[in-house]
Order: C-alpha cells, then sequence, then structure tokens
C-alpha cells in the first residue's frame, strides 16, 4: 500500500492578508526546486503520523491578550466582614478566630486576654472598618505594640458605631497613646473609653489631650492606675473645660495627693462642670488639708454629682472635717464611698447622721471602718429605710455570758452529797431540797439542816454561797425559791419511795 502525497496548493497560504513584500511575493510564486516554502513541500501522511511532534493538536489561543489586559473587579464584601476577614487571615497566613466569627453580628466583640499579635490586630480591625453592627470592643490586657494602636486609630476614623472601646492592661504607654490621639481626634461615635493600668504618665496625657479635647463624644473616660501626677492634673483641668459632654472620671490608683496648681486647676474645672456626674478619686494617698479644700468646694458647687468615691485614701480628722463640710451642701448625691480611711467612732457617727439628713443618699460605704454601739440603733433605722450602710466592726459588741451561777452550786452540791465512799452515806442532794420546809430559814438553821442529812462533804463556803444566792430582803434563806430553782434545772427530780415496815419477828418460845 503506497502512502499518498498531500500537496498543498499555493493560494492556500498566501491571502490578502499577509505580509510579504513585492520581493517575496515573487519568490514564492516561482514554485521552482531552488526555493520552495516548507508549506509547499509534499508530505506523506504516514510521515506525519511518524513524526514525534506532529501527533499533537494545535495549541488553542491561550489568552495572552485577554490577561493582559485583565482589570480586578472590585471586591464585593458581606456587610459585617466575615469574608474580609477570612481573606485577610488567608494573606498573612494566620489562623481564624472563631469568637471573632462568631462576634461581627453581635454588638460586642470581647476578646480579653487573647494575647494577639499585630497581624492579628490588623485582620480585625480591617474588619471593623465596615462592620455595622459592633458597638463594644474588648481588648483587655492583650500587649498592643504602637504599631497595633495605629491600626486602632485609623478604625475609629472610619467606624461610626463602635461606642465603648476598653484598651485596660494593654501597655499602651505614652508611645501608643500619641498614635491612638489621631483616631480619637476624628472620631464622633465613640462614647466610653477605657485606659486603664497602661503606665501613660504625664508624657501620655500630653499626648492624649488633643485627641480628648477634639473628640466631642466621650461621656466616660477611665485613666485609673496610670501614674499620673499634678501635671496631669493641668491637663485633664483643659479636657474637662473643652469636653463637655464628660459624665463619668475615674482617677483611681494615681498621685493626685499634692497640693499643687495641676491638682487645684483640676478641681476647678470638675466645679464648672455641670455634666459630671460620677468622680473617682480612690487609692490616691489624699490628706492634704489644703487640697481637701479645694475638693470640698467642687462638692457644694455641683449640682449633678450623684457618685463620689473617695476610699482608700489617707484622711483624717482635718482633711476629713473639710470634705464632711462640702458634703453637707451637695444634695443630688446618692452613693458616698470613704471607707479605708483614718476614721474614728465618733467621726463615723457623723457621718452617719449626715447620711440620714441627705435625703437622695441611698447608699454610704465605710468599709473597714470601727464604730461604738451607738452608731447601731441609727445604722438598724436606716437599714428598715432601705438604706445600704457597709461598715467595718462595731467596738464592744458583745455581753459577757459566763457559767451559770445557780447550775454551778447545785452541781457542786450533787457531787459533794454523793461523794462519800459508802453508799449508804452517799445522799441525793435533791431530795434535801424536796424536803425543804415552805417558810423560810436563816442561815444557821439552813446550815443545820444540812448536817442533818449527813451531808457533811459540803463545806461552809458552799453553803455560804447557796444562802447568798437565795437570801430574801429580811435576810433569811427562801427555801421555796431554791426549790423552784432547782425543779427547773431537774425537773425529774422525785423523792424515793417510802421503805416498807419491818414486822416484828415471833420470839421462839423454849421447849419445855
Amino acid at each position: 500500500m503506497t502512502d499518498t502525497l498531500t500537496v498543498l496548493p499555493i493560494d492556500q497560504f498566501f491571502t490578502e492578508g499577509s505580509n510579504l513584500s513585492i520581493a517575496d511575493e515573487d519568490l514564492f510564486f516561482k514554485n521552482t526546486n531552488s526555493f520552495k516554502c516548507l508549506t509547499q513541500i509534499a508530505v506523506s501522511r504516514s510521515s506525519i503520523l511518524r513524526h514525534p511532534l506532529y501527533p499533537f493538536p494545535i495549541i488553542p489561543n491561550p489568552g495572552l491578550e485577554e490577561a493582559i489586559e485583565y482589570e480586578e473587579p472590585e471586591q464585593v464584601f458581606d456587610s459585617i466582614g466575615c469574608d474580609n476577614y477570612l481573606r485577610l487571615c488567608k494573606f498573612h497566613n494566620i489562623p481564624v478566630l472563631r469568637r471573632v466569627l462568631s462576634s461581627l453580628e453581635t454588638d460586642e466583640l470581647n476578646l480579653k486576654y487573647y494575647g494577639l499579635r499585630e497581624k492579628q490586630v490588623l485582620c480585625i480591625i480591617d474588619t471593623l472598618k465596615r462592620n455595622k453592627y459592633i458597638e463594644v470592643v474588648d481588648l483587655q490586657d492583650n500587649w498592643l505594640e504602637p504599631k497595633c494602636l495605629q491600626h486602632i486609630s485609623d478604625m475609629l476614623v472610619f467606624n461610626s458605631t463602635i461606642r465603648k472601646l476598653v484598651l485596660r492592661e494593654c501597655r499602651i504607654k505614652p508611645e501608643g497613646a500619641e498614635l491612638l490621639s489621631e483616631g480619637l481626634q476624628n472620631s464622633r461615635a465613640l462614647v466610653e473609653l477605657d485606659l486603664s493600668c497602661n503606665n501613660l504618665g504625664d508624657e501620655g496625657m500630653a499626648f492624649l489631650e488633643m485627641g480628648l479635647r477634639e473628640s466631642g463624644s466621650i461621656e466616660i473616660l477611665n485613666l485609673s492606675d496610670n501614674n499620673l501626677e499634678s501635671e496631669s492634673g493641668m491637663i485633664l483641668s483643659r479636657i474637662i473645660a473643652d469636653l463637655d459632654v464628660l459624665e463619668e472620671l475615674d482617677l483611681s490608683w494615681n498621685e493626685f495627693n499634692a497640693n499643687s496648681k495641676g491638682n487645684k486647676a483640676l478641681f476647678q474645672a470638675l466645679s464648672k462642670s455641670t455634666r459630671i456626674n460620677k468622680l473617682v478619686l480612690a487609692w490616691n494617698g489624699i490628706s492634704d488639708k489644703d487640697l481637701t479644700r479645694a475638693i470640698a468646694v467642687f462638692l457644694r458647687t455641683t449640682a449633678n454629682l450623684l457618685h463620689f468615691d473617695i476610699s482608700n485614701n489617707r484622711l483624717s480628722s482635718d482633711s476629713l472635717r473639710n470634705i464632711v463640710t462640702g458634703l453637707m451642701r451637695c444634695r443630688n448625691l446618692a452613693v458616698l464611698k470613704i471607707g479605708n480611711n483614718i476614721i474614728e467612732p465618733d467621726q463615723a457617727l457623723d457621718l452617719l447622721k449626715l447620711f440620714r439628713s441627705l435625703q437622695q443618699l441611698s447608699e454610704i460605704n465605710l468599709e473597714n471602718i470601727c464604730v461604738n454601739k451607738d452608731f447601731v440603733p441609727l445604722w438598724t433605722a436606716l437599714q428598715r429605710e432601705g438604706k445600704k450602710v457597709i461598715i467595718g466592726s462595731v467596738l464592744s459588741n458583745y455581753v459577757i455570758k459566763g457559767p451559770d451561777k445557780i447550775l454551778l452550786l447545785f452541781n457542786r452540791a450533787k457531787f459533794l452529797a454523793m461523794k462519800a465512799k459508802k453508799k449508804k452515806a452517799q445522799v441525793d442532794f435533791g431530795h434535801f431540797i424536796l424536803q425543804l420546809p415552805e417558810n423560810d430559814l436563816s442561815p444557821s438553821d439552813f446550815a443545820a439542816l444540812i448536817k442533818k442529812f449527813k451531808m457533811k462533804k459540803i463545806d461552809a463556803d458552799l453553803i455560804a454561797a447557796i444562802v447568798n444566792q437565795f437570801s430574801t430582803p429580811k435576810k433569811m434563806v427562801s427555801c421555796q425559791g431554791i426549790r423552784e430553782s432547782y425543779m427547773a434545772y431537774f425537773p425529774n427530780t422525785v423523792l424515793p419511795p417510802p421503805k416498807p415496815s419491818k414486822k416484828g419477828k415471833e420470839k421462839k418460845g423454849k421447849k419445855k
């Protein structure tokens, strides 16, 4: 079987759209043996099949032009941000946190103690930029680096839903405070900010000043345990003056205890504020009487203060007197915490009387303060009215309760009456009591009656004690009183049954 030759016509390979020049066209159409185009060579079908490369199909158009001209379409994410969070976690090669995914549809994202790193914070914060559900973000005790604070600051600019941000114990320090201030400055939705336990110092407060002054929306601010001193007091005075929506301020565990211009400026600014209703000054070591005068002025002038906490300081006689003077004019106060100070029992009683004069006051905390017994009746009356009073302890609030003297005398007499070794000599003291006469006896007759019953072991001192215990106004011994008392202690006492009378034996007659 011979192979058929395939001769391809020339016209098939030359079209109007070809790019051959005129000289090339002449050579192409000459069809001479000296010059032939590869397409003009006759090839057998078998040779084509035997060729190792030819059987592969022609490569289709791979779409190079489309790939070069491709433009990525704008990504469409869901409203809660789950898709965006998953994409970012995959891009940064970090694990997905289930807590984040499950919280994006709720109003709170709680990531306390998660130990978040920078990439994780980046993914979470970028997701929150588009989320419209979460209102509370709690990042307590996550060691946030300055770059993390930059991400949070950017998020505050874009997000208009978050109302509460908790950055407690996040080790922000002044470096992070500087970055966070930019976001606070442009935030108009944040209502509550917790920056406690971050070691900000006066330097950190200086960085936060402009951010807090221009935020215009923060109503609750927690700056406790940040090593703030009098310089921060001056900064806070300017913040309070500009941030006229501030209602609650926590300055506990700081060092606002010196009689300085900064601290006085702070309380002057608080006096002028018309919105402050809660102030916490606990654990500041406040003891200076001049500083407490400034606090007293604030208490007298404020009209909206409802909660005042000055516990765990060093208030004593003079400084405490200044505070009490201010509290007397603070008519709208509802909760007062002044425990763990150097307060005497008499001063505690004065505070309780003040408490009763302030009708709006519903709770006073005198934790770890000792009071006298005079304090108890008023304390009980206030508790009946539904008011809450917390104290440490009541001094001398006890009644000495020793042994029952009468019972002790009776038990001793019973023991001595039965102490004889011989059974016949043992006497039940109860039988003696039941056989006492109805009339009163003189002490000598009572002692003689005891001897008559052969109770020799009962000594004269015990007899004298019983006589003194049951003595009548006429210095007689009340036998009826002794009997009634004894039967009250030993009600089962009864007289022994009478012994049967012995019949006389008949004398035997002598045998005759």
